[in-house]
């Protein structure tokens, strides 16, 4: 559930960034794609033929939320330097968001590996 509905967060979170670069004639959806595409494509490749595939998995999308958390610092820093109080704003505002979701998926991290153990042992 919580999965889903951060799922939902970031197509609003999406949108608020989209409508920012909108102001200044910008399209970013092939940009968006494609580090959507290459992220996906590491990930996959990084755990493909591991047994602990579950708990390599969940240790990515840690790891990609603090990517993300990273990324919206940038943007606030340079919107800042630019004046853009309001999109550094947004983004402060995105990046509360996402450290939810990072805590989340720390707290979940154990219980991924329990359950891996739980899951070898029975088999």
């Amino acid at each position: 559930e919580k999965i889903l509905q951060h799922l939902e967060l970031t197509k609003t979170q999406a949108e608020r960034v989209r409508a920012c670069l909108e102001r200044f004639g910008d399209d970013v959806s092939h940009v968006k794609s494609g580090v959507a595409n290459i992220l996906g494509a590491v990930q996959g490749m990084s755990t493909v033929m591991a047994k602990d595939r579950m708990v390599k998995d969940a240790m990515a999308n840690y790891a990609i939320e603090y990517f993300e958390i990273a990324s919206y610092m940038a943007i606030v820093a340079a919107a800042r330097e630019m004046g853009l109080e309001d999109i550094a704003s947004m983004c402060e505002t995105i990046i509360t968001e996402e450290q939810d979701m990072a805590d989340w998926l720390e707290m979940q991290l154990p219980v991924v590996v329990r359950q891996h153990f739980l899951s070898e042992a029975n088999t």
